[in-house]
């Protein structure tokens, strides 16, 4: 019988109709992705509500990302939560994956690490790869469990081995730094072309800062633009600041400031310290834009903020020369204060880098970002706040997720720190 989706889901409409459960989830899932019957996200939860009713945990687990992210339903974590919990009280993996990621980070539930650990654990064991990946941070990071790089990256292979895609870049890493294994550059552009290829934006930026520092392949500064492109085009953060980098300084593409400007702005909106430092700079200095110090004051102030050294250094200096505004020595000793404490509390360095980059959204089946700490290729000792593609549900608040307002009217207002 050849396939025929259209008379699939009058069929399934009409044992949905009937009452019963699987075909509500399914129908529930057509409505939801458009397939056939056009998109429309209320009816994707009703239907979904209906099956989740009679105990479906698919379709429960469904509910409890609608309720999440807002499909069709109201926005809250606490519904979702709920509705997690029911499918994973029935042994449904994603869901099990879903509610740990609710304890991780206190969402809709108090934050219990060691609970989150839990469900991770069963979730793996029962196939869900994306859990594998979240279960690898947590064994290197030590969240709710003891630090374990061997652990992790045992994990991370594990995911690597079943095809899962942000697992490429976090075994990457894990090659080279000798994180868990013994250190292979080789290896890990092996494991970051794996994933680059398949379209994943975090090992594709990964693989454009192995080609700019000739990390594991020869140098090659095209090549790197190639990939930090593909990766600032899907609106990953970082490699919007990179390619930022090669249009200011021309390197693998040819030099355009306006060009660089546009994606320092677009990381910048995103939170990207490094990407707001280096546009304050754009507009200290003009260049790519006039100069105005009003905005340049207030993306070093956002950089400031989220603990980057070189903006906190800058403001010590604007407030201590009085470049741009009034010159004002207490503000100027707060900024150079930040900057030594920064200094001297840096613990995580240049080694620790991406691995977090690739944390896995595994509920959603799919990598995404919040800030966390290092990159390669910057200064060594240098941090940033990263992109680390963990799984953080979106009802909570991520840090440097918003763009700063400009409140330097004339006499600078210092933010909150």
């Amino acid at each position: 019988m050849p396939r025929d989706e259209r008379q699939a889901v009058e069929w399934y409409r009409k044992a949905a109709a009937g009452g019963d459960a699987r075909a509500q989830y399914i129908l529930g899932g057509f409505y939801e992705s458009g397939r056939v019957v056009g998109k429309k996200e209320r009816e994707a939860a009703e239907w979904y509500s209906k099956a989740a009713l009679q105990q479906n945990a698919d379709a429960q687990c469904a509910l409890g990302l609608c309720y999440e992210h807002g499909v069709g339903l109201e926005e809250n974590v606490y519904e979702a939560v709920r509705w997690y919990r029911k499918a994973a009280m029935q042994g449904h993996a994603k869901a099990q994956c879903c509610l740990a990621v609710c304890y991780e980070y206190g969402a809709g539930v108090e934050k219990n690490e060691q609970e989150a650990v839990r469900w991770y654990k069963e979730s793996a064991d029962r196939g869900f790869v994306g859990s594998l990946c979240n279960l690898g941070v947590c064994y290197e990071y030590g969240i709710g469990v003891e630090k374990d790089a061997g652990r992790a990256a045992a994990l991370y292979r594990s995911a690597a081995e079943k095809g899962y895609i942000g697992a490429f870049s976090m075994l990457g890493v894990c090659y080279e730094f000798g994180k868990g294994v013994p250190k292979n550059e080789e290896e890990a552009v092996r494991w970051y072309i794996k994933g680059a290829e398949l379209g994943y934006a975090g090992a594709q930026c990964c693989l454009g800062v192995c080609y700019r520092n000739g990390t594991g392949v020869e140098l090659n500064q095209k090549e790197a633009a190639y990939w930090f492109r593909k990766g600032a085009e899907q609106g990953h953060m970082r490699s919007m600041y990179y390619l930022g980098e090669c249009f200011r300084y021309g390197t693998g593409v040819e030099e355009d400031k306006t060009a660089a400007v546009q994606w320092y702005r677009a990381s910048a909106e995103l939170g990207f310290s490094y990407a707001q430092c280096s546009l304050a700079a754009c507009y200290q200095f003009g260049d790519g834009v006039t100069v105005d110090m009003d905005q340049a004051f207030r993306w070093y102030v956002a950089a400031g903020n989220q603990g980057n050294m070189r903006a906190c250094f800058t403001l010590g200096s604007l407030y201590a020369h009085g470049d741009g505004i009034l010159p004002d020595a207490d503000r100027s000793a707060e900024w150079y204060e930040q900057e030594d404490r920064l200094n001297d509390n840096l613990v995580i360095k240049k080694s620790s880098s991406f691995s977090a980059e690739c944390r896995i959204r595994a509920y959603k089946d799919f990598s995404d970002h919040v800030p966390m700490n290092t990159w390669p290729g910057l200064a060594e000792g240098e941090t940033d706040d990263g992109d680390d593609g963990r799984s953080i549900p979106r009802s909570i608040p991520e840090r440097g997720s918003a763009a700063p307002e400009n409140r330097h009217k004339g006499s600078f207002e210092r933010e909150k720190k």
